[in-house]
């Protein structure tokens, strides 16, 4: 299953006043494209008919969760023609993997938004969300064929002499999003199922799973 691009445009007058719980009221879109999905295709799609050159561009996934504090620096660190911002979101475990595998000792229930090696990791080779201004984004994805076998913009905004500043973003989330492998397994998509499982917990967590199944297993079967 693939995610569908979310476009939010920033224009210069944007504010949120509340640092807690950002309520934005905003006008919504939908655009629809023609031929295959592709994630930048949307976003080329999207920029070039809702947005203006001085808007700022925050593309995010239906997956993304984020904070007041992250639209700031979303604000606050592009440049046009100069710097988009690609921020490293945390990436959640799912959350019923994190409390089944809890190591012994440790409390199954925390907080599933704290920064931990038990809740999830930084994402730091996921560059699908940025910041970025309309003009910028239009300029990465022009010309022939530039988003045909790619969806990694951090590349395209180097070719665009746009420096692509990236860190980690402690407002910013990545939810569990379910995904699931086909049965049998085959072996083109073998690799990104194994991905998809590495991403619901932590080694620890995904071994004492594995564990208490095969112990499961046995006394089932004896």
């Amino acid at each position: 299953m693939s995610l569908s691009p979310c476009l939010t445009f920033l224009p210069s007058q944007f504010r949120c006043e509340n640092t807690n719980n950002v309520t934005c009221s905003c006008s919504s879109s939908i655009f629809l494209c023609a031929g295959p999905y592709h994630y930048l295709k949307g976003v080329q799609y999207g920029c070039s008919n809702a947005a203006q050159p001085e808007d700022i561009v925050l593309a995010l996934q239906e997956d993304a969760r984020f904070t007041s504090s992250f639209l700031s620096h979303c604000r606050a660190i592009p440049e046009p023609t100069k710097r988009a911002y690609l921020p490293v979101p945390f990436k959640q475990y799912n959350p019923d993997v994190v409390e089944r595998g809890m190591p012994p000792g440790k409390p199954k229930n925390v907080d599933k938004k704290e920064h931990s090696k038990f809740t999830g990791f930084w994402a730091h080779t996921f560059h699908e969300y940025f910041c970025a201004y309309q003009l910028d984004v239009v300029n990465a994805l022009s010309g022939p064929s530039k988003i045909q076998n790619t969806i990694n913009i951090y590349e395209l905004f180097l070719r665009k002499q746009i420096e692509p500043f990236s860190g980690v973003e402690p407002g910013l989330f990545k939810a569990d999003y379910p995904e699931h492998c086909e049965k049998p397994v085959k072996f083109e998509t073998s690799q990104v199922c194994f991905r998809n499982i590495e991403a619901m917990g932590s080694k620890p967590a995904l071994g004492i799973l594995y564990i208490t199944e095969v112990i499961h297993q046995k006394k089932k079967h004896s």
